[in-house]
């Protein structure tokens, strides 16, 4: 199946700074495309050497993938690990939130 993901970034004050979007060939599920849009937006993050996020999504589940390991044995539980990682190491820890709005 194919699918497509999109970001904003924003800075403190609302104000846009950056937006992507991109295209994907091979979907296994909506958490799969879900966690591609923040791999991107957490990588054009760092390359604008931004090291505090909050992240906003509306899928649960996406929040649960990165908050523990519950769905590292879904098909896409490596994705889901790369961004665990992907935040450790980047970004200060204490500013890694997480926001569902469901």
């Amino acid at each position: 199946m194919d699918g497509a993901w999109g970001f904003c970034i924003r800075d403190s004050d609302g104000n846009g700074v950056l937006a992507g979007s991109g295209r994907l060939n091979a979907v296994h599920d909506a958490l799969s495309a879900d966690g591609e849009a923040c791999l991107a937006a957490l990588k054009a993050a760092m390359d604008l050497g931004i090291s505090r996020v909050i992240l906003e999504t509306d899928s649960s589940n996406l929040v649960k993938a990165l908050s523990s390991n519950a769905f590292d044995q879904a098909p896409g539980g490596v994705l889901s690990r790369e961004l665990r990682v992907l935040l450790s190491m980047h970004f200060v820890p204490e500013y890694c939130l997480y926001f569902s709005y469901l």
